[in-house]
């Protein structure tokens, strides 16, 4: 029983959204069931009537690179040449009735439940995620003429501080995906892009990772943070030196992809 609780904890931080879906990798699925991903894509390949499209899909060459690009995946290479392939909930209920084994019935009972705990935290949450066409939101920005700016960044960093206690880690977490209404100095703030959340634990580490897409500048971060650590109660200097090291590797990468496409254009031209 204890060891189904913590399979219960393992299995929502690896539910993933992809195409507005709650889906499940192959690769984890079959760890879970103690088999090997090539044997389960087989039992699914012998049984392919029992999966439609909504029950199952092969990502993308677009997605796999997002993965890889937030450590889902390690790399293609990983992936030894073949897409891997993600089950909705419907596809992991029809699995039980492919791998035939107690322990895969056991497992489901535990996906069950994380996914309907998934599904109650967005139902329960629904005020935080808005569409883009939603026009009483406006865009955050971050400018030096904002009306109430301090305010502003006080009530962002304690929502962002209440988003990172729900176990939402955005991985695009920047003003174009976040939507403010002011109602009398009071703001009300929300997400977009759902297809880029995951759903884990986060230490501080990751909570400070999180910032690191909200502005071009360390300066404007170090607002957000002198906010932020005091709701969190949590050590400023602490917390703004782990910003200033995943601030630092984030400018690193930038750099290197403008490096790259540079010399993508040069070579291609």
């Amino acid at each position: 029983m204890n060891e189904l609780i913590i399979n219960e904890q393992i299995i929502q931080n690896r539910i993933l959204t992809i195409r507005n879906l709650q889906v499940m990798l192959d690769r984890d699925l079959a760890e879970l069931y103690w088999v090997k991903t090539k044997v389960l894509n087989q039992a699914v390949k012998r049984n392919i009537e029992r999966f439609p499209k909504d029950f199952m899909f092969e990502l993308t060459d677009k997605e796999i690179d997002f993965m890889v690009s937030q450590s889902v995946i390690p790399s293609k290479q990983h992936l030894g040449g073949s897409k891997p392939f993600v089950f909705t909930e419907e596809g992991v209920s029809m699995l039980s009735s492919v791998l035939k084994s107690k322990i895969a019935v056991e497992i489901n009972i535990a996906i069950f439940r994380a996914f309907a705990k998934m599904r109650r935290f967005l139902l329960s949450n629904a005020s935080i995620f808005q569409r883009l066409d939603n026009i009483e939101y406006k865009l955050l920005k971050y400018d030096e003429n904002f009306d109430n700016r301090d305010s502003v960044f006080r009530q962002f960093a304690k929502f962002t501080y209440e988003i990172h206690n729900k176990r939402v880690f955005h991985s695009d977490y920047n003003h174009g995906n976040i939507l403010f209404k002011n109602n009398n100095g009071i703001y009300e703030f929300s997400l977009v892009d759902v297809n880029r959340m995951k759903f884990m634990t986060l230490n501080d580490s990751l909570r400070m990772k999180s910032l690191c897409r909200l502005a071009t500048d360390l300066s404007t971060l170090k607002l957000i943070v002198k906010h932020y650590h005091k709701v969190a109660n949590k050590d400023f200097i602490y917390l703004l030196d782990l910003l200033t090291k995943h601030f630092d590797k984030f400018k690193r990468r930038q750099k290197n992809k403008q490096r790259l496409k540079k010399l993508f254009r040069k070579n291609f031209k």
